[in-house]
């Protein structure tokens, strides 16, 4: 009768959870087995590895393994203004959008300047974004393009093989070869479909393949101010890095000439914005405080695209 195997110790579960956490959030491997090659590096075997990994899964600890699109992949970016006059109808709308990243909804000192909810879409093109806008229950007030995608001039990235992206995004199951049963759904071989992720990678339109944990998609408060363009002040000062300021320029329908999005609470939203404000010099058209929300970590840029 074989003897049973021993347990290891709970220091090495401990790290090898740890490990299996945060191990892999920017580098997994590209490879038929890929636990086998982390399992090398983490010190375990490949079974306790992915064994641990689907325990953490199951638990709600981590996602599915998900794709980081690159830097060098083309697409379109807006941030819109919206009258919102049933404010939860279009923010249950605009959750359901693929391309949807953030939702801010104002909650202290909205006036008759500014739209009361801002949203921003990501997606592979301009046509794309209109698409997704023609199912919201009102059009935007305002818009700001904050990237434009480049004309699709062919070649042998994402956007021309829609499907393999497609599937990306939806994750991969966390098993000892998670590329076959991809492969075989689309109808490739194994060894096809990682030589174009690899060169998807090499090209900059694939950062990575990420085994991460779930995005925190909870609201978050921001205190904001907002100057016109007219007088928007072009030195800004220097601030934490947790500060975001968006200048820009004039556009048709876009009044906004400076933003600053600050994380805050709605006690200490006053007086954090009063001595951003007063390094400025110049006072705001707006300020008060805003609620986040973010549906997605990325934008899911080829969701309408079959993967079958």
């Amino acid at each position: 009768m074989p003897t049973p195997r021993t347990p290891p110790p709970p220091s090495c579960c401990a790290g090898l959870r740890l490990t299996a956490l945060h191990g892999w959030q920017q580098d997994f491997p590209l490879h038929p087995s890929p636990f086998r090659q982390m399992a090398q590096r983490s010190g375990a075997t490949q079974h306790e590895l992915l064994a641990q990994c689907q325990r953490l899964q199951r638990s709600g600890a981590l996602a599915a393994i998900q794709v980081r699109w690159g830097a060098q992949l083309p697409r379109h970016r807006e941030r819109l203004g919206f009258r919102a006059a049933q404010p939860q109808a279009l923010i249950d709308a605009l959750r359901r959008l693929p391309g949807c990243v953030g939702i801010d909804r104002v909650e202290v000192g909205a006036g008759r300047l500014l739209p009361g909810l801002w949203a921003e879409l990501e997606t592979v093109d301009a046509a794309a974004l209109e698409r997704q806008l023609a199912g919201l229950p009102e059009p935007p007030l305002q818009r700001l393009s904050l990237l434009r995608a480049d004309a699709d001039r062919g070649g042998d990235g994402p956007r021309q093989d829609r499907p393999l992206a497609a599937a990306l995004e939806q994750g991969l199951p966390l098993q000892a070869n998670p590329f076959v049963p991809l492969a075989r759904r689309l109808q490739r071989s194994e060894r096809q479909l990682l030589a174009t992720l690899l060169h998807w990678q090499r090209a900059g339109w694939l950062a990575h393949l990420a085994l991460a944990t779930p995005a925190d998609t909870g609201p978050q408060a921001l205190a904001a101010a907002a100057w016109e363009q007219a007088v928007a002040p072009r030195r800004l000062p220097l601030g934490s890095s947790a500060e975001q300021w968006m200048p820009s320029h004039p556009g048709a329908g876009w009044p906004w000439g400076l933003w600053l999005l600050l994380p805050s609470t709605a006690a200490l939203a006053r007086s954090q914005l009063q001595r951003r404000v007063s390094a400025l010099g110049i006072e705001p058209a707006w300020q008060g405080l805003l609620l986040r929300q973010r549906p997605r970590a990325q934008a899911l840029l080829f969701a309408d695209q079959a993967a079958g």
